[in-house]
């Protein structure tokens, strides 16, 4: 699943902390999420809104969710609108969903006085490193990316990943993940562009 690889590199494959800002991760999860039903077509961009066109459930309990949100709306809204919406509970629905996988286990714990805190911790830290060995060899090596490959290549870049993940590449990793990015399936990029365009402005906001 695109959004579980994606929870994998926005996070330490160690102790599970962020490796991004909390919002670019939120809004990247929030899209990959959107993405897995694009890619099964239960959802739609037209025109820059996100609209049902399968209403069949999907057997992915997440994705379910999602669908059935989208389904709720009697107006449609824009893919920016879904992701600001979505961001909220992204992250808890995709580490559940690691959860129920084995993948992650959910750790709990209390400062003095303060709130009751839960980090997702891998369970295999070899499974919750390979999607950045792999992505990131692969890039440098420029060697072709299959589809999910592809997909999870555009979001690294839409979110901002990009730097961590070819960290002390050579400059032709990079204009490789570039070349990916820009012949992603034309649905997919035009996500990944309102994605980028909805975590800059999120960023900007809070430093402002």
């Amino acid at each position: 699943m695109l959004a579980d690889d994606f929870f994998r590199l926005a996070h330490h494959d160690v102790n599970g902390r962020r490796r991004l800002h909390a919002r670019a991760v939120d809004i990247g999860l929030a899209a990959a999420l959107i993405a897995e039903l694009l890619v099964t077509r239960h959802l739609e961009i037209r025109d820059g809104e996100l609209v049902a066109a399968n209403r069949t459930p999907p057997t992915d309990a997440v994705a379910h969710t999602v669908l059935d949100s989208v389904l709720a709306e009697l107006e449609r809204h824009s893919v920016r609108t879904w992701l600001l919406y979505l961001e909220k509970d992204a992250r808890t629905h995709v580490a559940r969903r690691l959860v129920r996988s084995g993948d992650l286990q959910a750790v709990t714990s209390r400062r003095l006085l303060g709130p009751v805190i839960t980090r997702y911790v891998p369970t295999d830290m070899n499974k919750a490193a390979w999607p950045w060995l792999s992505l990131s060899w692969r890039l440098r090596e420029r060697h072709k990316l299959d589809f999910p490959g592809a997909c999870l290549a555009g979001f690294i870049l839409a979110t901002g990943l990009d730097k961590w993940v070819l960290e002390g590449a050579p400059p032709a990793a990079s204009e490789y993940l570039q070349y990916v990015a820009a012949h992603l399936w034309p649905p997919m990029r035009e996500l990944l562009a309102h994605t980028e365009a909805t975590i800059g402005d999120a960023v900007l906001a809070q430093r402002t």
